[in-house]
């Protein structure tokens, strides 16, 4: 089992980043953390987060505003698609 970074995830992840970062660094680093153990908990059970609102995707709510959007691919990696702040549509119109 991987951890796969679509380059949209990571623009996403870095976005946020920087965004927080210009304010606070150490939230942005504590919420940078969370994302990253969320994953951690992903990949050792794949399923064990909510079904997704699109098909075949599942959803980690990682904080009251930002969730992480992944599919599990039939080798159970984790497939991370987007990291979204809870007020961004989603899915895509």
């Amino acid at each position: 089992m991987a951890i796969i970074w679509s380059s949209k995830a990571r623009e996403d992840r870095k976005l946020i980043f920087d965004r927080i970062e210009a304010d606070n660094p150490l939230a942005a680093d504590a919420l940078d953390e969370k994302f990253s153990a969320k994953l951690i908990q992903a990949e050792r059970n794949p399923l064990m987060y909510r079904v997704g609102k699109v098909s075949g995707t599942r959803e980690i709510p990682v904080t009251s505003n930002y969730i992480i959007i992944y599919e599990v691919t039939k080798d159970n990696d984790i497939d991370v698609m987007r990291i979204m702040h809870t007020k961004q549509l989603w899915p895509p119109v």
